[in-house]
């Protein structure tokens, strides 16, 4: 008896105790937190990138949720996850901000969402038998300093973490960042096939249009400048006035085509811009060559054969799926795939400069090559084509100190070719005096108006490099890092030699049947011996 009773109290210590575990441990992770995220990126973490920008904040952040209650899935999930990573948020503001679910936004609070312009959005709701639909809201407003920012639909969760802190800086630093496109050289237009791409960065950016035929020099508060597929010879006058703005810190990117595909002719004419004297100046080189790679993009064709059609797969070799990337470098760290057309490689033979740093981006495959004469008959020759080269460089990155191209030229005049202008007296740089970053891919069409139309995952990715390029140039690493966090596409990327493919199709077609005849042969043997046993 007194043995059960002791038993008895030891089973209540031992409750009490693990209720006192619970307790305390519930009261600690009221203000301490960890969590394990196992994923790849860390995709369901935030970023440290994020930790800082928001920790820094000097003044009070106002999150307003409008969130409909009930919607269907998967959205209603989204709601749970949305306020676990605003109370993270908050927990690194250093009480700098706040945030709140507006109750009832379809009827209560309408007025109040409608005061910052948002609008409810029409939810597909299935049942098992009838589809209809719900309105509902999924926005938020951040109010900080006086100005507001809103995400009027949130569409992707896993991309939530990089719009609100972009929102977030744009509100802390008030103001966005210039970044300039030339024209007046035959480049893209921005309002013509670089509408899209001109839309996506005037989220976080001023996009301000730029003829170095006109400008005396490039303005200071430009802080990129983009030089996207020109066509024509650029004067020495807009040569030097680009050169003089690297000279003063100023950070380009040089996308650049060797041929110009004339649909009209049906050519492939060659394109001089003069550029690429300019460019190697500076340590890298852009051939007069069209990259070619087994890695490609791939389309079904029907074949005339005897006695009907037979569907082949047709490559396109000069349409190049990207894959080898540099993971070492931040613009490139997070990039899975891409693609290019009419691509040319680079010349990385040039002299690096002293106090100049030099990094290829990306290559081509193992299994790839060029075709510098002859392009557009040798292109109509898809299957005599030699893939004998690999990993042929497309894109690179230079930064530091750069030594001027005029460095023992006379600066050049205004001439016939630039609209006429006195340019001020101004001292020459002879050598960089911050400094600076280049950017250079052999491409120039990667992130048009074509390429964003296009329905392709692989050229949904171009936009990522496109975003993490226009970051990269205006020193803005910190955003690089997050997005990349939502870019988790990871498609099979070796390149599979034809007489592998071939084999491993047979395999495929034949090897299951063989299988199962050896293992009804094997089985049929193994009963005919059991029955002959039985017979002894």
């Amino acid at each position: 008896m007194a043995k059960a009773v002791k038993t008895k109290s030891a089973a209540v210590v031992n409750i009490l105790i693990v209720v006192l575990i619970l307790v305390v441990v519930n009261l600690l992770s009221i203000n301490i937190f960890a969590r394990w995220d196992l994923t790849e990126e860390n995709i369901y973490s935030i970023s440290e990138p994020s930790k800082k920008i928001i920790s820094s904040l000097d003044d009070r952040l106002t999150v307003k949720v409008f969130f409909t209650e009930d919607l269907p899935a998967p959205h209603n999930t989204d709601r749970r996850y949305l306020k676990d990573l605003l109370d993270d948020f908050r927990a690194y503001s250093n009480g700098n901000m706040v945030y709140e679910f507006v109750e009832d936004p379809l009827t209560e609070n309408r007025q109040e969402a409608s005061s910052y312009n948002l609008q409810p959005v029409q939810f597909n709701v299935m049942g098992s038998t009838t589809a209809e639909q719900k309105l509902g809201y999924k926005a938020l407003v951040l109010i900080y300093g006086g100005e507001n920012e809103k995400i009027p639909f949130i569409n992707n969760m896993e991309m939530f973490e990089y719009d609100f802190i972009r929102l977030v800086k744009n509100l802390s630093e008030r103001g966005k960042t210039h970044v300039g496109f030339t024209f007046g050289h035959g480049e893209l237009p921005l309002d013509g096939q670089l509408t899209i791409a001109k839309q996506i960065l005037q989220e976080d950016f001023e996009v301000v249009p730029i003829d170095l035929r006109k400008v005396p020099e490039i303005p200071g508060d430009v802080e990129a400048l983009f030089i996207v597929a020109p066509s024509e010879r650029f004067s020495d006058r807009a040569l030097y006035v680009l050169d003089q703005y690297i000279m003063r810190g100023g950070k380009v990117g040089f996308f650049l085509n060797r041929f110009k595909m004339n649909q009209n002719m049906g050519t492939i004419d060659r394109v001089d811009t003069g550029l690429d004297s300019l460019l190697r100046a500076y340590g890298v080189g852009v051939k007069q060559n069209f990259a070619i790679d087994q890695n490609c993009y791939t389309y079904m064709d029907l074949r005339r054969v005897e006695g009907g059609f037979m569907p082949v797969n047709v490559k396109v070799p000069f349409f190049i799926n990207i894959n080898n990337f540099n993971e070492e470098n931040l613009v490139t760290k997070y990039q899975k795939t891409m693609s290019l057309i009419g691509a040319s490689t680079l010349d990385t033979s040039v002299q690096i400069p002293e106090g100049v740093e030099r990094e290829i981006l990306f290559t081509t495959s193992e299994k790839s090559g060029t075709i510098s004469e002859n392009i557009q008959a040798r292109l109509q020759q898809i299957d005599d084509l030699d893939y004998d080269q690999f990993y042929l460089p497309l894109a690179a990155v230079l930064s530091g100190q750069f030594e001027s191209y005029f460095a023992d030229k006379f600066v050049p005049a205004a001439d016939s070719a630039d609209t006429a202008f006195v340019p001020p007296a101004q001292e020459k740089l002879n050598r960089a005096i911050e400094n600076s970053r280049l950017l250079v891919v052999g491409s120039g069409n990667f992130f048009d108006d074509q390429a964003a139309r296009d329905r392709s995952r692989r050229f949904q990715q171009n936009f990522v490099f496109f975003r993490n390029i226009a970051d990269w140039l205006a020193q803005d690493d910190e955003l690089i890092t997050i997005r990349s966090k939502g870019n988790i596409y990871s498609p099979f990327t070796r390149v599979i030699d034809r007489d592998i493919e071939t084999t491993v199709k047979l395999i495929n077609i034949f090897a299951m049947p063989v299988v199962i005849i050896i293992f009804g042969l094997i089985r049929w043997q193994v009963k005919r011996s059991a029955k002959r046993s039985r017979a002894v």
